[in-house]
């Protein structure tokens, strides 16, 4: 990883240097012509022969050429302006002393060379350019080298080149140092992009794990809810087995309910549908009490509703609001905050209704307890129909039993 990263940043910096070595070369070409056209004006005024003003206008002409040819390697380009640069400006240290521009000279090319190259090879052309220095300022004083005061002319037109030469470096070092400044607003720029994109890719991170958490407990709750829903059904299936009475099944049945939902107001009712009674057989509440077996025909309750239409009530007022509108629920007793019913159906037919209801307003019902208890009053319905067959059974085996005692008891007398 560390590896790629460094080949990743090499890339990104060898692209800002081409791109620097390209501004550089055009920068230096144009800022330094003004030099060349005083050095070469000088010149023409001189007698004689100055090796240095030759070797700055080769070196311009060179620095011409390495601007127009850029398909030349990147290497072999900034290698030959580091080494005509300062052999350059090593003949203007010996031409003018270490108190002439060359030292500048010098300077400028060991900060080209980091931002061009590198530090290894900053650091070496540095300690180059001390050593050579030094060399130079103790040839100074021994007298041995005696450097020239005006080495490209005199009069004006010197004045003039060391103006332009001076301006030159100035904007040189200028143009370097904005360079290496926007390159630095780059690496800014491109860390805080990289930083935005890495908390971005964070926070979704943290939503999709919220998401994952979320459908987990969801997932969990389905399956306990599962799980619950399927040992009620076999406790429904147990309690018509084994309960001693009715009433001892109806009791059981409330705490299976209970167990899966709210269930502290509940009620069964049943209809008969030969003599058109509905009756409560079974019913707890907290506020009211237990309805009269009456006729169903004029009734406008939620019971009637329910087992007239085979319909469930589910949760929330909107069910409440709607069968009160159409005139088939006029409300009698405790108003409640919520409520679900559901018809007990046995082979088609509607026997009867089961309703739990909540007067607590921090307690409401959910859509999965409409499924839940129409679900369950399915099998309710067929446990409470094989218990009455089954208690039906029992009613009439006994009362043969108490018959055929009698039959015994009657033939003992005759005899």
């Amino acid at each position: 990883m560390d590896k790629l990263k460094y080949q990743a940043v090499q890339g990104v910096l060898q692209d800002w240097r081409t791109r620097i070595l390209n501004t550089f070369l055009i920068v230096i070409v144009i800022s330094s012509a003004p030099a060349i056209a005083a050095i070469l004006i000088g010149e023409s005024k001189t007698p004689g022969i100055n090796p240095l003003s030759y070797a700055l206008v080769a070196f311009w002409i060179v620095l011409v050429c390495l601007s127009i040819f850029r398909k030349i390697s990147y290497w072999i380009r900034v290698w030959i302006l580091i080494a005509t640069g300062y052999a350059a400006a090593v003949i203007n240290v010996t031409q003018t002393g270490i108190r002439g521009i060359g030292s500048l000279y010098l300077l400028l090319i060991s900060i080209m060379t980091l931002l061009l190259i590198g530090k290894r090879a900053s650091f070496i052309i540095t300690v180059l350019t001390t050593l050579l220095l030094s060399a130079i300022a103790a040839l100074t004083i021994q007298g041995i080298l005696v450097p020239t005061t005006d080495p490209v002319g005199s009069g004006s037109v010197s004045t003039w080149v060391a103006l332009a030469a001076v301006l030159m470096i100035i904007v040189i070092a200028e143009t370097l140092m904005l360079l290496f400044f926007r390159f630095q607003e780059l690496v800014i720029i491109s860390e805080r992009q990289k930083h935005t994109e890495l908390m971005q890719a964070q926070n979704q991170l943290e939503e999709q794990n919220r998401l994952l958490e979320q459908q987990v407990r969801d997932r969990t709750s389905e399956l306990l809810q599962s799980n619950k829903i399927e040992t009620a059904l076999y406790e429904i299936a147990e309690a018509t087995n084994s309960s001693r009475s009715i009433g001892e099944f109806y009791e059981r049945l409330h705490k299976i309910t209970g167990k899966l939902m709210y269930a502290d107001n509940f009620f069964i009712a049943l209809h008969d549908e030969a003599t058109d009674l509905l009756s409560y057989p079974y019913h707890v509440d907290l506020s009211d009490d237990t309805y009269p077996t009456r006729p169903m025909t004029n009734e406008t309750n939620l019971t009637s509703y329910i087992i007239r239409t085979g319909k469930t009530i589910k949760h929330g007022q909107e069910e409440f609001l709607a069968v009160q509108a159409k005139g088939e629920y006029v409300i009698k007793g405790t108003p409640n905050e919520d409520g679900i019913g559901a018809p007990l159906i046995v082979n088609g037919k509607v026997i009867g209704a089961i309703y739990i209801q909540s007067y607590d307003k921090n307690i409401h019902y959910t859509e999965k307890d409409d499924e839940i208890l129409a679900f369950v009053a399915q099998h309710i319905a067929t446990a409470l129909s094989r218990f009455k067959a089954a208690e039906s059974e029992k009613q009439r085996e006994n009362e043969q039993a108490i018959l055929y005692r009698l039959s015994e008891a009657t033939g003992k007398v005759w005899i």
